[in-house]
């Protein structure tokens, strides 16, 4: 028979909160993903095939002209809409992380769990992180900087709510 050692549960309880928190931060990833679509690039190079077959000099560097200026004009559109959609990232990245760092302290609160609650605040911090790398670009200043203050608040106060809870617990044990 074997006996059960507090070292294989921490290394279970390791596997487990780094699988929870792979698991849900993909379905942040996907979430955002499904519900916030990229935009697309709809140039075409189809217009190379259609100049070939003008043969005139003139009506040639014509078309080239407006298949430039047709470029031009939808790169410019790609940009605008890239920029919503870093903009819609940040915000909605940062909603769902903040809410999954609340969760998260919650959890530590009621004690459901360390795993499952560091899991949730992994998940939640990679979230936000996510967030500012890819919506760095849509969001104005003021925005990044009110978002990184709640976060700050959230992560300092959490973190102070774990640490009292574990000196409480820390001193309610009795010496033997």
């Amino acid at each position: 028979m074997t006996v059960d050692t507090p070292q294989k549960f921490g290394a279970i309880s390791f596997f487990i909160t780094v699988l929870i928190t792979v698991v849900l931060t993909m379905l942040l990833f996907l979430g955002l993903k499904i519900f916030i679509p990229s935009p697309s690039y709809s140039g075409s190079y189809s217009e190379q095939n259609q100049c070939n077959n003008i043969t005139e000099q003139v009506a040639r560097q014509n078309f080239y002209t407006q298949a430039d200026a047709k470029r031009v004009e939808m790169q410019a559109n790609y940009n605008a809409n890239r920029k919503i959609y870093s903009g819609q990232i940040f915000i909605f990245g940062n909603i769902f992380g903040l809410l999954l760092l609340i969760i998260g302290i919650v959890f530590i609160a009621i004690k459901l769990g360390t795993n499952i609650a560091v899991a949730f605040i992994l998940s939640g911090g990679i979230g936000i992180t996510y967030s500012y790398m890819l919506g760095w670009e849509g969001a104005d200043d003021g925005l990044k900087f009110i978002v990184g203050v709640v976060v700050a608040g959230l992560l300092i106060g959490g973190a102070i709510a774990f640490n009292r809870m574990r000196d409480k617990n820390h001193n309610s044990i009795p010496n033997i």
